[in-house]
């Protein structure tokens, strides 16, 4: 299935489960729209739609679930090159993955942190107009 077909079968069920009034399906079809949004590379709006979901979670207390919308919005500031904003959360994701047993976003977190470290340094603007580093 391709991305915009998986988006429109769960932008559908997130709309069926607000009408039925379950929070907790609704915000995991907006945590999987969040994850479709990474996947094409367009880290503000997995951000915006993670937010909407993280809020939902707060407020029915699911902390396992909290884990995944913090772990798309590390993943969304990976991909617009904030490497010092997505390590501290990443480190977070870690240790709230831990604490809760949530095993598979401990893996996918730990996955992005190498990721991170292997990142070439970023150069400032004199740097790359041939100063030295201050």
């Amino acid at each position: 299935m391709s991305l915009d077909g998986a988006r429109s079968k769960f932008e559908r069920a997130l709309k069926l489960y607000e009408e039925l009034g379950d929070q907790w399906d609704a915000g995991w079809a907006l945590v999987n729209l969040a994850d479709i949004a990474i996947r094409r590379r367009d880290e503000r709006e997995a951000r915006r739609i993670a937010g909407k979901a993280l809020r939902r979670f707060r407020d029915i207390g699911d902390r396992r679930a909290f884990v995944a919308c913090r772990l798309i919005h590390a993943e969304g500031h990976l991909l617009a090159g904030e490497d010092a904003q997505a390590e501290a959360l990443l480190h977070d994701v870690l240790a709230m993955a831990r604490r809760y047993g949530y095993a598979s976003k401990a893996d996918q977190a730990s996955q992005s942190l190498a990721r991170v470290a292997k990142a070439p340094a970023k150069l400032t603007e004199r740097e790359r107009a041939g100063a030295p580093a201050p």
